[in-house]
């Protein structure tokens, strides 16, 4: 009885430790879903408006209003979203790589913080604020 009843309870120690490692897991991942979707600024340079369009399947369109109206698609690349760092890889004409610590204000609202590290650029810190731009695809 002594032997069944050890048996029991080691099993029972040793699932809710698994249970408790997956649940650790979880919660350094978020997932892309919250920032699927198109993101501007009204950061105005010499009339460049950059926007990111960030889909499901990892993908990001980096765009800018270089005359004030019509988008045009700078870069394509990757991107992915884990926990609060977001890294964006866009590999067409030089690989750059860009990470940044975002912090989702609201569904609507995002903020980008540099982050300084070798390896990586950074885009400064800017609001973006979600956008059905119509001009996007």
């Amino acid at each position: 009885m002594k032997k069944v009843l050890s048996l029991v309870l080691t099993l029972t120690v040793f699932i809710t430790v698994l249970n408790s490692c997956s649940s650790d897991d979880d919660n350094g991942n978020n997932s892309n879903s919250q920032i699927v979707g198109t993101w501007g600024t009204d950061w105005n340079d010499g009339n460049i408006y950059p926007k990111f369009t960030f889909s499901s399947n990892g993908n990001v369109k980096y765009y800018t209003y270089p005359n004030g109206s019509e988008p045009e698609l700078e870069e394509i690349g990757t991107y992915n979203l884990n926990g609060d760092i977001l890294v964006m890889e866009f590999p067409d004409n030089v690989l750059i790589k860009f990470k940044n610590k975002v912090t989702f204000i609201s569904d609507s609202e995002l903020e980008f913080e540099e982050i300084n590290e070798s390896g990586f650029d950074s885009w400064s810190n800017e609001t973006y604020f979600k956008t059905d731009d119509p001009n996007l695809n």
